[in-house]
């Protein structure tokens, strides 16, 4: 991952994408939509409302691999800029299957 500016990350419903990028220090944060506009999909979508009581479509789910390579994305570009420390116990390594 040395080297990558921006990391992207899809949501495990396949609708989202999150990307996020570091610039200069700071990370940019953006979740970018799949989801169709057509009419069939925004009856389902107030349906799904109606069933579940969720009414944020923004929401991002995340599987601990994904959730890993974030997190080593994160940490590595902290360091790169000097942000602040981590812990050497709760830094992440590649191929950690948890934190």
């Amino acid at each position: 991952m040395s080297g990558d500016k921006r990391i992207y990350l899809d949501c495990c419903c396949e609708n989202e994408v999150l990307r996020v990028e570091c610039d200069n220090g700071y990370f940019d944060v953006a979740l970018f939509s799949r989801r169709s506009t057509s009419m069939w999909e925004r009856v389902r979508e107030v349906w799904r409302i109606l069933r579940t009581g969720e009414p944020w479509g923004d929401q991002f789910i995340m599987n601990w691999h994904d959730a890993n390579r974030l997190v080593a994305f994160l940490i590595q570009h902290n360091e790169e800029h000097n942000v602040c420390s981590v812990p050497p116990e709760q830094k992440v390594t590649h191929g950690q299957d948890h934190i």
